[in-house]
């Protein structure tokens, strides 16, 4: 059975939404010491939400480059 997908790994997840979501997980592993469990699971999270947010950087970068050469 494949694995379930998260938001994180949807392209439609906004930068902006992405940020947001990474602020509330540092917030809730800083301030909520979360159990072991948990705190993976938020990291794993979080990690999915940083390559998502790098990427679309990315791609804006690209777009940015590709305008400024016209």
């Amino acid at each position: 059975m494949p694995a379930k997908k998260t938001k994180t790994e949807n392209s439609e997840f906004s930068f902006e939404a992405s940020l947001e979501r990474l602020n509330a997980i540092a917030d809730e592993l800083e301030n909520k010491n979360p159990p072991l469990d948990k705190a993976l699971t938020l990291y794993e999270e979080s990690a999915g939400l940083l390559k998502l947010c790098s990427e679309k950087l990315k791609n804006a970068q690209a777009k940015i480059n590709l305008l400024n050469k016209e």
